[in-house]
């Protein structure tokens, strides 16, 4: 072969080698930037629902409490009302 033909093959497997360094560099920085994006993306939705579940556990917590009290009232209403029942019981038993 000649040397001039060495040369000239020696420039076309160096430019592919450029081409295809280039193309596969650009390719995979692409792919990374893409998972970078994803990768926020999740971090966003998190970070939405971790508020939306703070907001949650607090609503929830204010309904507990609330119902709790409510739940308090009602027994003492029913005691009383018990107490109440327990006297009249007495008033006609005495009666009769």
């Amino acid at each position: 072969m000649e040397v001039g033909l060495q040369y000239q093959l020696l420039i076309v497997i160096l430019l592919v080698c450029f081409l295809t360094y280039f193309i596969t560099r650009n390719y995979f920085n692409f792919l990374v930037k893409m998972q970078n994006r994803y990768i926020d993306n999740l971090r966003k939705e998190f970070d939405t629902l971790e508020k939306t579940h703070e907001d949650l556990h607090k609503d929830f917590s204010i309904t507990i409490g609330d119902l709790s009290t409510t739940i308090e009232r009602l027994e003492i209403q029913v005691h009383q009302i018990q107490d109440q029942n327990n006297l009249t019981m007495k008033e006609v038993r005495k009666n009769d």
